[in-house]
Formats: structure tokens, sequence, C-alpha cells
């Protein structure tokens, strides 16, 4: 599972080519318990992994994380990391990407 940034072109440059985005189907949860709240969150702790197609070797790989208050579904972690890539990737909401 995993995501393509579609070509795109910046200042009049030549194209750049798609990459590729995944998780590779790997992270870990931290429960992290804050006293002061009498509560808890979940710390999501992950690596990207970049390449030019799903079959071509990796070109680089980022480690990242980020927190949530409750813990939902596996499968919809899943598609709340890929949002939060996303949005760190591209914050003002220029680039197209096509989902797996």
């Amino acid at each position: 599972m995993g995501f393509t940034i579609q070509t795109y072109q910046l200042l009049g440059l030549p194209p750049l080519p798609n990459i590729y985005v995944t998780i590779k189907g790997s992270y870990a949860v931290k429960k992290q318990l804050i006293p002061a709240q009498a509560g808890s969150t979940y710390i999501i702790t992950f690596t990207t992994y970049f390449q030019a197609s799903l079959e071509d070797p990796v070109i680089t790989q980022k480690d990242m994380c980020f927190s949530i208050q409750a813990l939902p579904n596996p499968a919809v972690l899943y598609l709340i990391i890929y949002d939060y890539v996303k949005g760190q990737l591209d914050p003002h909401q220029t680039l197209t990407f096509i989902d797996d």
C-alpha cells in the first residue's frame, strides 16, 4: 500500500519523475500516559520509503512520527498515517497524489 506523487514541474525546470511513497506495512504504536490530563496519547512511528516506482529500489527513507488521542482500527490507522505523510510532503496541497 502506498501512493504515487504524480510528475510535476517546478519553476520551469524539466518535469520531475513520479515518486512512489510507502511505509512498507510497518509501524509502531507506543502508549504515552499524561498524568496531568488523566489520559493518554499514542505515538505512531514509522519509516517512509521513496522509490521511482513500487518495483524500483529505495531512493531514500525518512523516519517519521505523530501522536493521536485514540487508537483506531489498524486498517484506519494506515489511512491516517498516509494522510499525515501527504500533509508533511505537501502542506500547501499543490501536488497530485495517486493512491494504490
